[in-house]
């Protein structure tokens, strides 16, 4: 009878080494596992924050979709014509500098010069050079 606790107790034992081995050969993989696992439920939490965040925002403002995008739109438009006509305010400044340094005559003149260096400076300025 002292061969079957022996027995138990083998099978206990490498049994136990099994489950040892399986964990420390898939520790990593079910680590990665839980890694994707959190991030996955943190976007479904802010997907679900911004979701509330936009409902609760129509509600503030009584906006429909079409409204909300056409302020959108309407921000965008505003940002992209400041960024044109600070480009075109530039582009004219330096036109106007080119055409300056351009004129030997102008250049050529004491008094012209003075009021030449002065102008350059707002243009350079206004160029931000």
């Amino acid at each position: 009878m002292t061969n079957k606790p022996t027995k138990i107790n083998q099978f206990d034992s490498e049994l136990e080494y099994k489950t040892d081995l399986w964990n420390a050969q898939n520790e990593q993989a079910v680590e990665q596992s839980n890694i994707a696992w959190r991030r996955k439920a943190n976007t479904i939490d802010t997907a679900a924050q911004n979701a509330a965040n936009a409902t609760a925002a129509n509600f503030a403002f009584n906006m429909t979709s079409a409204e909300q995008n056409f302020l959108w739109q309407q921000a965008r438009d505003t940002a992209a014509f400041a960024q044109q006509s600070l480009e075109t305010k530039k582009e004219r400044a330096m036109q106007l500098l080119s055409s300056l340094y351009g004129n030997t005559e102008l250049m050529k003149d004491g008094i012209a010069k003075s009021g030449v260096s002065s102008l350059s400076a707002k243009l350079e300025q206004i160029i931000g050079i």
